[in-house]
């Protein structure tokens, strides 16, 4: 019997001991945000062009507290030259690419390879996923009708990669033409021979090892299709369906791909024999609307059908591309107009919305993430409508100079394409009756009678749903929403409290190092040109700090800052979020990193950061590993106290035995 009990009471022990050890605090692990649900069609994806990583980076936060719900880059293939210190006019060079393979040269505005993956990781912790701008139609030339010396050899002296180069397409109604011939003197590949698919599939699976998710391919209606007859290939078959099958075997992921398809393909190819691979974009609804809404015609800028004659879950929105501001088509069009005209397009169902983050100018440095339009309040809270309505019908309707679209029975955009403030009363088409709040001012609106009945604010925009709470898609740790931070023309209380709703977000302050040694320093800040934070140029006098450095006060949200001495200056700036909310830029370096960060004792031999941890990164001021959430000391020395009483009861037990 003593046997028995002594077995029983060892198991006890043994039990007891391994659920002791299983309470001891352990290294706490941070959490994981988690992954936005919504794929890259139901979204939206703001177009980060020019951008260089890491500044997509510093103001991932913003995206998704803005409601984008993927970014998309510039092409990061090797370019034909170096695009470093180059103006943003030189923006070209990225769709002349010299091979297949992420550029790691350190020429490239964009960045290195390595910060391409830390952006990527940075993106999926957001929740944001990351599509890859992709040149496989042609590559560089030196002048027109050659090929740069600089594109790969293997494919530079192989023939069989390329069509006549000699000839450019002048026929768009040819198919023949369209995908045989060069596009304005650039060398064509021939997108046929196995080398050169292989290729373009190589570079797409380096893309998904790196963290892409998906991948929007420039002048796609240049290369030809399994139905285009005699000048058919397996290309779009080989490459999409092969990186789709990698994506899902490497990393479990659906993979997106989507086709600039400008106009019509041309010939009698239909339209769906790119649709069976891929979204398309349908340029021209989005351009009609965008000079609608210019002309101040509302009556022409709702219409709701697409061009592309396929279904919206296959097409591709915008409100103007990176090739309308840049021929400047759209570039005078005001950040209002351009706005109000996302307001209808990424309003609609099924179609991914694609927003183009401006440059501040042409003349700034590639690389260089301006906060432009894209980042207003109302455009967060068209993002937000966007995505609570994903699924869910849709109604385009014109009235008293209203155009507006109903979603569901619960939410309506409206625009007033003719100006700013207005009272509006318009036919409700779906919306049930009742009390709803526009989202970007606060305002009530009323359905009833079958009316839909309110005031839209200064923006032109309203932004009609209700929410059990705020409608954005971020909030910080004390549950301020980040978007809101958005706050040129809220009008705050005493207590921090707009009547919209939004609260009010602390200034912060921002350091600067003057390693130039000027006599005179001064910050140059602004939201918009039109809203100056600081004193006209050339600015506000900092405040002396320390030695060289030198510190000035902006509100939370202020997004843009020059720093100079009235003569010399820094390139426009954009603030990052860094950690602590000290942010410092050194005039020398060109870095911004954390103005007192505490450096390691003086004992301790510094170590070199991980490749997922920047060298600026503050690391935590005390040498304790905090104890998991959950841990309650009693409980772990009641359980302890068990198991040293066990083990005294087996000690004994086992003297008496012996």
């Amino acid at each position: 019997m003593n046997k028995i009990i002594l077995r029983s009471l060892c198991l006890m022990l043994a039990l007891v001991l391994v659920a002791a050890i299983g309470l001891v605090p352990s290294p706490a692990q941070a959490a994981e945000p988690t992954a936005s649900d919504i794929a890259i069609q139901d979204g939206v994806t703001l177009h980060c062009w020019n951008w260089s990583f890491s500044q997509i980076e510093a103001n991932m936060e913003k995206i998704a507290a803005m409601g984008y719900t993927s970014i998309q880059t510039s092409p990061i293939q090797t370019a034909k030259q170096a695009t470093a210190g180059y103006p943003s006019n030189d923006w070209w060079v990225y769709y002349q690419p010299a091979a297949f393979r992420i550029d790691n040269t350190g020429e490239s505005a964009l960045g290195t390879k390595a910060d391409f993956e830390k952006m990527c990781q940075t993106a999926h912790q957001y929740g944001i996923k990351v599509i890859v701008d992709v040149v496989a139609n042609h590559m560089g030339n030196m002048t027109a009708n050659d090929l740069a010396i600089t594109i790969l050899p293997d494919l530079r002296l192989d023939n069989d990669c390329w069509h006549d180069i000699t000839k450019n397409t002048s026929n768009y109604s040819n198919r023949f033409d369209v995908t045989q011939y060069c596009m304005a003197g650039l060398p064509d590949l021939n997108t046929a021979n196995k080398k050169v698919q292989n290729y373009v599939l190589d570079f797409l699976k380096e893309c998904i090892d790196a963290g892409a998710d998906g991948f929007r391919f420039d002048g796609a209606k240049h290369i030809e299709t399994p139905d285009d007859g005699n000048c058919a290939s397996d290309f779009w078959p080989t490459v999409v369906n092969g990186a789709t099958s990698y994506a899902k075997s490497s990393r479990n992921i659906d993979l997106y791909c989507y086709g600039e398809v400008l106009d019509a393909p041309g010939g009698s190819l239909s339209i769906n024999s790119y649709t069976k691979y891929m979204s398309v974009t349908d340029n021209t609804w989005g351009t009609t609307v965008l000079s609608n809404v210019v002309s101040a015609k509302n009556e022409s800028a709702y219409f709701a059908s697409y061009h592309k004659n396929t279904e919206a879950s296959k097409l591709v929105l915008w409100a103007e591309s990176h090739d309308t501001f840049a021929d400047k088509s759209t570039s005078s069009a005001s950040d209002e107009s351009i706005n109000k005209t996302w307001a209808l397009v990424a309003s609609r169902a099924d179609a991914m919305g694609l927003y183009l983050a401006r440059p501040a100018n042409m003349s700034q440095t590639l690389g260089v993430g301006s906060i432009t339009g894209w980042s207003y309040a109302e455009v967060a809270a068209v993002n937000a409508f966007h995505n609570a309505f994903i699924g869910q019908s849709e109604y385009l309707a014109n009235e008293n100079g209203i155009a507006y679209v109903e979603r569901g029975n619960a939410g309506v955009v409206l625009v007033n394409c003719k100006g700013n403030d207005a009272s509006v009363s318009v036919t409700a088409h779906a919306m049930a009756d009742g009390t709803y709040t526009d989202a970007i001012t606060g305002n009530s609106f009323t359905v009833s009678g079958g009316k839909i009945s309110g005031q839209i604010g200064s923006t032109g925009i309203a932004v009609v749903y209700n929410t059990d709470s705020c409608a954005h898609t971020a909030h910080d740790t004390d549950g301020f929403c980040t978007a809101c931070l958005v706050q040129v023309g809220h009008d705050f209380s005493n207590n921090g409290k707009c009547a919209c709703g939004k609260t009010e977000i602390p200034d912060r302050t921002i350091y600067f190092t003057n390693s130039g040694n000027w006599s005179t320093v001064n910050f140059y800040s602004w939201y918009t040109p039109e809203n100056i934070v600081s004193d006209a140029w050339p600015g506000t006098a900092m405040t002396k700090v320390e030695g060289n450095i030198y510190s000035c006060t902006v509100p939370a949200d202020a997004p843009n800052i020059i720093f100079n001495d009235g003569s010399i200056q820094t390139e426009d700036l954009s603030i990052p979020a860094l950690s602590g909310g000290k942010n410092m830029y050194d005039f020398v370096t060109k870095e911004w990193t954390v103005y007192g960060a505490e450096e390691p004792p003086a004992e301790t031999t510094p170590t070199e950061p991980s490749e997922s941890q920047s060298a600026t990164e503050p690391t935590d001021s005390t040498c304790e590993e905090p104890a998991p959430a959950g841990i309650n000391p009693i409980v772990f020395v009641i359980v302890g106290g068990v198991a040293v009483v066990a083990a005294v009861v087996v000690i004994l037990l086992l003297k008496k035995k012996s």
